[in-house]
């Protein structure tokens, strides 16, 4: 298990903490002995034999990249998440945006998010056409983390049963959580 931890986690970190893994293959090991050495090493209780003895060859274990969501993505999931007894609507995270500068940096809207009142048709058009395109559509299409149900004109968003582990695996402190 602790073999399996350590590779994962090597995959996660390997780009951002240089993290190499590797296995080192023992010349001899207590399980190759004979059956009258291994019971004497279990027997005896002296545990100061080591297991393994040696070093025959360090392999390098191949990695794969683990990739995780944005900090922006993981931070609508968090929204949806604690909406999960309401429907929250892309209004709803478009007026998030709006509430303060941190949660408009938090989201990366790189135009002005004025009031609701005070936008233009066009302009409304832009931001919700912003907000499916680099956040409801990698959610939903690229990572499978959300759905949208529609209810005629209206439409509300959830979490997919993968939205809901990706956050319990995550678990992390959000730092930077949308403000009410």
């Amino acid at each position: 298990m602790a073999a399996v931890a350590g590779t994962i986690s090597s995959m996660m970190f390997s780009q951002e903490y240089n993290v190499i893994p590797y296995y080192v293959k023992a010349e001899d090991y207590l399980d190759c002995k004979k059956p009258r050495e291994q019971r004497q090493y279990l027997t005896t209780g002296d545990f100061s034999k080591l297991r393994t003895e040696g070093v025959k060859d360090i392999i390098d274990i191949i990695t794969f990249p683990v990739v995780l969501p944005e900090i922006r993505l993981i931070t609508v999931l968090k929204k949806i998440s604690l909406s999960e007894n309401e429907k929250i609507t892309k209004r709803d995270l478009i007026n998030h945006m709006r509430i303060n500068e941190e949660n408009k940096k938090i989201f990366g809207y790189p135009g002005e998010i004025t009031s609701e009142k005070k936008v233009n048709k066009d302009e409304r058009a832009r931001i919700y056409a912003w907000l499916n395109q680099n956040i409801i559509n990698k959610l939903e299409k690229d990572w499978g983390l959300i759905n949208i149900h529609k209810d005629g004109k209206n439409s509300w968003l959830s979490l997919t049963q993968k939205g809901r582990d990706m956050l319990k695996y995550l678990d992390m402190d959000f730092s930077c959580e949308i403000r009410n």
